[in-house]
C-alpha cells in the first residue's frame, strides 16, 4: 500500500491511495550479537508485487529492534592510594601504612575483584630511642663475715645490661643486698666467772691452831665454757685475812 500526499498552496490537499504491493509476515529476529548488555538486532520480510510494480521499497523490508541480555559483569578497579598514616613509633624504626579500596568501580554482576593488596607498608625512622638501664644478674654471695655460727654476707649487681644512654633512665632498686649466713661450726664459748658469793663464817681446817679464814667462792658459769671454749682463769675460792675462834671448831667443844 503506497501513500502520496500532494500539497497545493495553502488551501488544497489531495491524497492518492495506491495498492501496488502486499507484505508478508516478519521473519525471526536475528541472534543477539552480545552475551550481556543491550544491542541492536534485525528481522526481515518479503512482499508480493502487483503487475504495475517491479520492486518493493527497501525501507519496508527490514525492522531494527533491541535485545537485552542483562547487565554485564563489572570488574573492580582500585581507587587511588590514601596518604600514609603516622609512623607507629615516636623513636627508632617503625612502620607507616597506606590503604586503597576496590571501588573505582566496585566489582558487580559477577565481575572479578581487584588484584593486589589493599594495604602497603613502608618503614619510617624517628631517631634513636632513649636506652633505659637494666640490672645485670646478682653476683655470688661474699664470704660470711664470721667463721662460726651466724654472720652476714652480701652480693651486688650493676646497671649495665644495658647501661643507660641517650637520656635513658637509670636502674631502679638496690645495688647491694645483705643476707644472713649460718655456718655449721659452733663458735667456742669461753667460760666467765659469776659474782663472788658473800663472805662465809670464820673457818679453819686445823682447830688446834684456833686461827681461821673468811672464805668466799664463785663459779665459772656465766656462761659455762662450751664448744671447746676455755675455762675461766683464776681461783674458785678466795680467802681473806686471819680470824680467830673459827666457827667450825666451836661446835666440837
Amino acid at each position: 500500500m503506497h501513500f502520496e500526499i500532494l500539497v497545493v498552496g495553502l488551501i488544497f490537499v489531495s491524497i492518492t491511495l495506491c495498492v501496488d504491493e502486499r507484505w508478508e509476515e516478519w521473519g525471526e529476529w536475528s541472534p543477539c550479537p552480545v552475551t550481556c548488555g543491550r544491542a541492536p538486532r534485525v528481522r526481515h520480510r518479503n512482499c508480493t508485487l502487483s503487475e504495475s510494480k517491479k520492486t518493493c521499497p527497501e525501507e519496508g523490508r527490514q525492522n531494527i529492534g533491541e535485545c537485552d541480555k542483562g547487565p554485564c559483569p563489572v570488574d573492580g578497579k582500585w581507587s587511588h592510594w590514601s596518604a600514609y598514616r603516622p609512623c607507629t613509633v615516636t623513636c627508632g624504626q617503625g612502620k607507616r601504612v597506606r590503604t586503597r579500596k576496590c571501588n573505582n568501580p566496585p566489582a558487580a554482576h559477577g565481575g572479578q575483584g581487584c588484584n593486589g593488596q589493599s594495604t602497603e607498608t613502608t618503614t619510617c625512622s624517628r631517631g634513636d630511642c632513649p636506652i633505659h638501664g637494666k640490672w645485670s644478674t646478682w653476683s655470688g654471695w661474699s664470704e660470711c663475715s664470721v667463721t662460726c655460727d651466724q654472720g652476714i654476707h652480701e652480693r651486688s649487681r650493676k646497671c649495665n645490661n644495658p647501661p643507660p644512654s641517650l637520656k635513658g633512665k637509670d636502674c631502679e632498686g638496690i645495688k647491694f643486698q645483705t643476707g644472713i649466713c649460718v655456718l655449721p661450726r659452733r663458735c667456742p664459748i669461753e667460760g666467765r666467772w659469776s659474782q663472788w658469793s658473800e663472805w662465809g663464817l670464820c673457818t679453819t681446817s686445823d682447830c688446834n691452831k684456833k686461827i681461821g679464814y673468811w672464805v668466799r667462792s664463785r663459779l665459772c658459769n656465766n656462761p659455762l665454757p662450751m664448744f671447746e671454749g676455755k675455762m675461766c682463769k683464776g681461783q674458785f675460792v678466795d680467802k681473806s685475812g686471819a680470824c680467830f675462834d673459827p666457827e667450825n671448831c666451836s661446835s666440837r667443844l
